[in-house]
């Protein structure tokens, strides 16, 4: 079975981002080609000092490679797909506030991204009395959000479809013990788990 060769060099590691509403700023991992002559080489771009899980799929589905990676400011990823067999690959990152999913077409030594989709994921924050969210809800689809307790829901309720989520809850009056905030968006399920001293 041929797999995929990993190269490591020194190099400056790059950054892709996007802000989020609010002063959270999500950092993704993406893969971009590297142009060498006959060669279909793909370079792991991420900001420093950043982990994520990745996973890649052959043209079956089946994962053949897999590796939680730490980006430092010293160090680049190479993956060299030029032996292996032609088809559809699929390249999945997921980290702390992202998901980046891309499909890479594999043709002799030839590459060619088909697409790359960012999953977006929400972000939590509790400061002081107030539980802090934020999402960028780029497929406008309807959220729910609740809050948690160890017995009850304390918050429920539809939160429409807005492209941009923000939103700050009092949590002041509840009492101490462990909670979670959850949102439901999409047949997806985010959740974050605080304590109330």
């Amino acid at each position: 079975m041929r797999t995929i060769k990993l190269l490591i060099v020194s190099a400056i590691a790059g950054i892709s981002s996007f802000a989020l509403s609010g002063n959270a700023l999500a950092f993704f991992i993406d893969l971009v080609p590297v142009d060498i002559p006959d060669k279909a080489v793909f370079e792991l771009v991420a900001p420093n000092n950043h982990s994520a899980l990745i996973n890649i799929t052959n043209p079956e589905g089946d994962i053949f490679y897999n590796e939680s990676v730490t980006m430092s400011d010293a160090l680049k990823r190479y993956y060299d797909f030029t032996n292996l067999k032609g088809g559809i690959y699929t390249f999945y990152s997921s980290e702390e506030y992202s998901t980046t999913i891309k499909k890479i077409r594999v043709e002799s030594s030839l590459v060619e991204i088909l697409s790359k989709e960012v999953e977006y994921k929400p972000v939590f924050s509790v400061k002081g009395k107030h539980l802090n969210v934020n999402y960028f809800n780029k497929k406008m689809e309807e959220i729910e959000f609740v809050i948690d307790g160890r017995y009850d829901n304390f918050y429920q309720d539809n939160e429409g479809t807005s492209i941009s989520f923000s939103k700050q809850f009092d949590i002041s009056n509840l009492p101490r013990g462990e909670y979670y905030g959850l949102m439901n968006v999409g047949g997806k399920q985010y959740y974050h788990k605080f304590n109330i001293d």
